[in-house]
C-alpha cells in the first residue's frame, strides 16, 4: 500500500506546487484593468509623458517603501508606460491611461487604494508624501500592527 501511496503522492504535490506557483505568477500577470488589483494593491498612476525616465527613477528609489505598502506603479510615456510589474497587458495599459486622461486639469498623479478609490489627485509626485497619507489610512494601520 505504501508504494500506491508514493506513487500517487508524488504527481499530486507536483501538480499542487505548479499551480501555485502558477497562481503566484499569473497574479500579476493576468491583471488586465485596474479593477482587477482591488483589495491587493495601492495604484500610483503617473503621467510623465514630458520625463518618464526620470519618474520611474524617482518611484525605483522608494523601492522598499512601495513593496511594503503593497503599491503598483504606472508611469504613462509617450513611448509607452513603465510598471513595476514585469509588463503591463495592453488592456491594463488603456485603462491607465483613461484613468489619467479622465482627470481634472493639470493632475499627473492619482493614488488608488486597494479599496478602489481615488485617495489623492496631485499635480507633482512626491513618493514620500504618498507614503505618509497611506499610513495614515485605517488599511495601512492594520497592515503595521
Amino acid at each position: 500500500m505504501k508504494w500506491l501511496n508514493d506513487a500517487i503522492g508524488r504527481p499530486a504535490v507536483l501538480a499542487v506546487t505548479f499551480l501555485w506557483f502558477g497562481s503566484v505568477f499569473a497574479g500579476e500577470q493576468g491583471m488586465r484593468s485596474l479593477s482587477d488589483f482591488q483589495w491587493r494593491n495601492r495604484l500610483i498612476l503617473v503621467e510623465g509623458a514630458s520625463e518618464p525616465d526620470q519618474r520611474v527613477e524617482t518611484l525605483r528609489r522608494y523601492a522598499a517603501g512601495i513593496d511594503d505598502r503593497d503599491i503598483v506603479w504606472f508611469v504613462a510615456g509617450d513611448q509607452g508606460i513603465h510598471s513595476n510589474l514585469e509588463e503591463p497587458d495592453r488592456d491594463l495599459q488603456r485603462d491607465v491611461r483613461k484613468t489619467l486622461n479622465a482627470q481634472p486639469g493639470n493632475i499627473s498623479v492619482v493614488l488608488i487604494g486597494k479599496d478602489g478609490g481615488v485617495k489623492q489627485r496631485s499635480r507633482g509626485l512626491d513618493v514620500a508624501g504618498i507614503f505618509a497619507l497611506i499610513d495614515t489610512m485605517p488599511m495601512r494601520k492594520r497592515e503595521m500592527r
